[in-house]
C-alpha cells in the first residue's frame, strides 16, 4: 500500500507543478502577443476557460468558447505569422505527428509556447489517449496497456514481499 500511496503523492505533486507551469507559460505567451501587437492562438483549447487566447483552436465540435476555431492543428486556417504567440498545452502528446503540428504552429505564430505532461507523472504514462511521452528533446512512443500491466506486476510483487 505504501507503493500506491507514493504514486498518488507523486501524481498530486506533479499536478501542482503542471498547474504552475501552465499559468506561467500562458502568461509569457499572452505578454509576448500583447508586446508585438498581434493576437494569441490557443491550440487544443478543449473546454478550458482559464487559458483563453484571442482565438481558440480545437478539432472538437462541442466547444463553446469565445472565438472558437474548429480546425486541425495540421492545417491552421490563418496566414503566415498572423499570431504573435501560439500557446499549446497538453495537446501534442495526443497527436500522431507532433513534428508536423509544431511546424504548422510555427508557420502561423512568431513564437510557440508548448507544454507537455511531466514525464515522471504516473498518469502521463497511463493515459490511453497519450501517444507520446516527451522527455527533454526526446519523444517516446507510449504504450498505456503495457504500462498498466507493468504497474500491476509491480503492485503485485511489492505487496508480496
Amino acid at each position: 500500500m505504501l507503493f500506491l500511496s507514493s504514486l498518488g503523492s507523486l501524481e498530486v505533486a506533479c499536478s501542482f507543478f503542471e498547474y504552475s507551469d501552465r499559468r506561467n507559460v500562458w502568461r509569457m505567451a499572452r505578454e509576448y502577443a500583447d508586446r508585438v501587437g498581434k493576437p494569441m492562438l490557443n491550440v487544443g483549447c478543449g473546454h478550458e476557460l482559464s487559458y483563453l487566447g484571442d482565438y481558440n483552436l480545437d478539432i472538437k465540435r462541442d466547444i463553446i468558447l469565445p472565438n472558437h476555431v474548429r480546425a486541425s492543428v495540421y492545417k491552421i486556417p490563418f496566414p503566415d505569422k498572423y499570431f504573435g504567440s501560439v500557446y499549446c498545452s497538453h495537446t501534442i502528446e495526443h497527436l500522431e505527428n507532433p513534428k508536423k503540428a509544431l511546424e504548422e504552429m510555427s508557420r502561423v505564430g512568431e513564437r510557440v509556447f508548448v507544454l507537455t505532461p511531466l514525464p515522471f507523472k504516473p498518469s502521463t504514462w497511463l493515459n490511453p489517449d497519450h501517444r507520446w511521452v516527451f522527455v527533454g528533446q526526446y519523444k517516446i512512443r507510449n504504450n498505456p496497456l503495457l504500462n498498466w500491466t507493468l504497474l500491476g506486476l509491480a503492485i503485485y510483487f511489492v505487496g508480496k514481499y
